[in-house]
């Protein structure tokens, strides 16, 4: 769990970042779109019009990136609440086949998907963003293995369950067709984990690199201002000190 609020932490920590260093990109775009004479970059892409587009284009990966990230947490807190119901209704299931001695072959039959199920303790994946786009995709991959093992033992018991004889627990939520149901649930959330989680790997590397770019036009729309209007000049002591 510490790990995943590490991670929230951080992704709100960076948005905030990232919103901080866009509205300097528009200060920046802005002084240079009213700069009299017309800013006249030697590098045509740095020009008002090309900057105004690229700043533009950048706030929409970051709001792509941010809506991304948030279908992935939400995503990852409803799969590990389905963890926990999936561990307490085999549990209870588990007791109430072992409460009847005439169940005996039946709980001996189930004790081996069981105990696997609960020993298994699926850890809330990190969003592997380093590394080729082949390396993110085996690290999520391998990120979600514990869960795609869980989803099969919890099926594999729900089976067994399922030719215990008089079965009828007097819980609802432990009837067969509820456990299906979970079970079914539960096999396609981990389904869709692995392409929530790719997206947002591929959004978040996008605005890094975005940001990358922001970084060297910015620092060149410096040098041209400077060169253009003087260093002591407004407009670019109003960009003097903009951080990216």
């Amino acid at each position: 769990m510490a790990d995943f609020y590490y991670l929230a932490r951080t992704m709100a920590s960076t948005d905030i970042t990232f919103a901080d260093r866009l509205g300097r990109a528009d200060t920046l775009s802005s002084a240079i779109t009213l700069a009299s004479p017309a800013f006249d970059p030697a590098d045509a892409s740095l020009g008002v019009a090309n900057f105004a587009a690229f700043v533009s284009g950048l706030q929409t990966v970051n709001d792509d990136t941010n809506a991304a990230n948030d279908i992935y947490s939400t995503a990852v807190i409803t799969r590990m609440a389905l963890v926990k119901d999936v561990k307490a209704r085999a549990l209870r299931a588990m007791r109430y086949v072992q409460s009847n001695p005439a169940w005996s072959s039946n709980a001996g039959s189930l004790k081996l998907p069981y105990n696997k199920l609960v020993d298994n303790r699926p850890k809330r994946p990190k969003l592997p963003v380093g590394g080729t786009p082949g390396e993110v995709k085996k690290a999520i991959k391998t990120g979600e293995q514990s869960f795609s093992d869980m989803a099969s033992l919890f099926a594999k018991f729900v089976g067994g369950l399922s030719r215990v004889a008089g079965y009828v627990p007097p819980a609802p939520e432990l009837l067969l067709a509820e456990l299906q149901t979970l079970s079914s649930s539960f096999t396609t959330m981990n389904q869709s984990m692995a392409g929530l989680a790719e997206t947002a790997a591929t959004q978040v590397r996008t605005r890094q690199a975005g940001f990358a770019d922001l970084k060297t036009k910015a620092a060149a729309i410096k040098k041209g201002v400077a060169a253009q209007y003087g260093l002591n000049s407004p407009v670019y002591t109003s960009i003097r000190g903009l951080a990216f």
